[in-house]
């Protein structure tokens, strides 16, 4: 299937933040009455199906890894369950991984076709990926990341994976304002954008985890405020 590619520049994404939070707009009259209501836009964040991973290396952005026998099935049951929900738009991540995902959800989606959202990559893990998981806890730049260090050195940071995972998410929801969408995306981008959200500190990543197909529910209001959120294995 063919996929379309999905580009927004930083210095336009910054402009609509300031306007997509103080614009009045966004109200609503409600139905009967004519008083304000704010409209919910309901933000399903996919983890990728498992990946083919015979070395159990963290592989990060490395190309080369699709998704095994076991993967290609839990996208497919998450195609099942999207199928019933009223579903505008698929965003995802341009590795193999998930823009796999995507496409088969997309194949019960009624014609939608995944576009690409650079912002929803995995992280720039290029200083401890391609490690063993022994070899990665006891690395000193994952260290860092994972306690979301002020030392850039080691690479992309959690703040910088909120910041960027934020930004996503305000612009989909201007675009999709009131809708359902599906976003295809890694671990550690959907859990720091989920505490990022709650007002808790990035440091409790390390205490969290995304199981490969699962569904991390966020619904934001018009004021970009988190109203409900939901993690969800299917069986």
């Amino acid at each position: 299937m063919l996929v379309s590619f999905y580009l927004a520049s930083a210095a336009a994404s910054s402009s609509f933040v300031f306007s997509f939070l103080t614009n009045p707009n966004f109200l609503q009259p409600g139905p009967k009455d004519g008083t304000m209501t704010l409209m919910s836009t309901t933000l399903y964040f996919v983890r990728h199906g498992e990946a083919e991973n015979p070395s159990r290396i963290a592989y990060g952005r490395m190309p080369g890894f699709h998704l095994s026998a076991s993967g290609i099935d839990q996208a497919e049951k998450l195609a099942t369950y999207f199928a019933l929900k009223p579903i505008v738009a698929i965003y995802t991540s341009p590795l193999e991984r998930t823009f796999e995902t995507a496409n088969i959800i997309s194949e019960k989606s009624k014609g939608l076709v995944p576009i690409h959202m650079y912002d929803l990559i995995e992280v720039d893990s290029a200083l401890w990926q391609g490690l063993t998981t022994d070899q990665l806890f006891k690395n000193e730049s994952y260290e860092k990341f994972i306690s979301n260090s002020p030392d850039r050195s080691s690479g992309e940071s959690l703040a910088q994976v909120a910041k960027r995972m934020l930004n996503a998410a305000l612009t989909l929801c201007k675009e999709h304002s009131g809708k359902e969408l599906i976003c295809v995306s890694h671990e550690y981008p959907i859990l720091t954008l989920k505490l990022k959200l709650q007002n808790k500190p990035l440091e409790e990543m390390r205490h969290l985890n995304a199981a490969t197909g699962s569904i991390t529910k966020l619904v934001l209001d018009d004021s970009f405020k988190l109203v409900e959120s939901d993690y969800i294995e299917l069986e």
